[in-house]
């Protein structure tokens, strides 16, 4: 009875699934402000400066990538970034040919470093206009191909 109890906690500690990762919703903000600020600035093109997507809703972005970050963690994104950031290609194909990362995980690290930054408004770059909702497999099907 003892093995029994023991082995179902064991067996239910072993299944125990990440916390997902959710993606707040993007809401836009009231500009006006910045657009006055900007009203009387000597470049004439920092008077008209587009500040927000008048055309594009993030939150339809982000149904592309939530699926494929859902276990991503801020903590994976941190104990990837000395691997990742500011790294050349060679140095970042050597980490996966070395086995310390995989093209999945690259690709994780940069939807979830979009999203993060992208979300922010105070250090978002609006530049975002589409994200390929296949990303992640794409990068599951060459790690198959190493």
């Amino acid at each position: 009875m003892k093995n029994t109890i023991l082995l179902l906690l064991l067996f239910t500690l072993a299944c125990k699934q990440k916390p997902k990762t959710i993606i707040p919703a993007w809401i836009p903000y009231d500009e006006s402000k910045e657009l006055a600020e900007n009203a009387d600035n000597e470049s004439i093109k920092l008077r008209f400066k587009l500040i927000q997507s008048r055309i594009l809703d993030k939150n339809e972005i982000w149904k592309n990538v939530s699926d494929q970050i859902i276990y991503f963690s801020e903590k994976d994104y941190q104990k990837l970034k000395p691997l990742i950031l500011e790294q050349d290609i060679p140095t970042i194909q050597w980490h996966i040919q070395s086995g310390h990362l995989s093209y999945e995980t690259l690709t994780q690290w940069y939807l979830y470093r979009i999203v993060k930054y992208e979300n922010d408004k105070d250090k978002y770059l609006n530049n975002i206009i589409a994200i390929n909702p296949g990303a992640v497999d794409e990068a599951r099907k060459r790690d198959k191909n190493k």
